[in-house]
């Protein structure tokens, strides 16, 4: 399910209120059951990320000990190491993971910029956690990426529901980016409406009203 042009534009002008966006990603990282402790943290981590135009290894090894900083938990995770451990250890394993990321970034920023934008962004996540490179937190840092580059292309984030776990879980597995596509139009999609609503409410607009049109309108 792709987005309409409509939804997207709205999605560009709420994101254009740096205040409100700022508001509306503390209320999405909450809603994603991050600790209310490290919903600061995690959203300046975000926004340190989300600035950079094009992503490289270092952004994404900054990000993941950003987020990692508390559990002093840094680096790359190689194959071989144990996940309950609070140190990384470089080996070949190491250099085999950072060749296999920049390969997927010159994929992603290459011969993958003519794909689809949901299908790209679905098949670069699914690769991304498939390496398994952070060393803690994997799936919070690949979803931030994820979220980063959907953002970037005027797409609202998404959050998934249990059901919808169980099948990304397994496209993970399977490598099946065009089953994890479809879950992210359908929840980015329910997801604007969550953002509209709660910018209704921050600027104490009548929530029974539809403000789409009015949105629209803005400069």
């Amino acid at each position: 399910m792709d987005l309409n042009i409509s939804d997207k534009k709205i999605f560009e002008i709420l994101i254009h209120d740096k205040v409100f966006f700022k508001i509306y990603l503390k209320d999405y990282f909450k809603r994603y059951h991050i600790n209310n402790n490290d919903i600061d943290l995690v959203t300046e981590a975000f926004l340190k990320f989300h600035n950079n135009k094009i992503i490289d290894i270092k952004d994404l090894i900054e990000l993941g000990d950003y987020i990692n900083f508390n559990f002093k938990v840094f680096g790359l995770r190689s194959f071989n190491y144990p996940l309950n451990e609070k140190e990384t250890h470089l080996s070949e394993d190491f250099s085999f993971i950072y060749r296999k990321l920049q390969t997927l970034l010159n994929c992603y920023y290459g011969f993958w910029s003519e794909i689809e934008v949901l299908e790209k962004e679905a098949y670069f996540h699914i690769q991304l956690m498939r390496i398994i490179p952070f060393a803690c937190n994997n799936e919070l840092i690949c979803q931030l990426i994820l979220i980063s580059n959907l953002i970037k292309e005027n797409i609202n984030p998404f959050i998934m529901e249990k059901n919808d776990l169980v099948v990304y879980k397994k496209c993970i597995r399977t490598s099946d980016a065009l089953k994890f596509k479809n879950i992210i139009g359908k929840n980015s999609k329910e997801e604007l409406e969550k953002m509209v609503n709660l910018y209704k409410k921050f600027y104490q607009l009548p929530e029974d009203k539809d403000i789409k049109d009015i949105i629209l309108l803005k400069v």
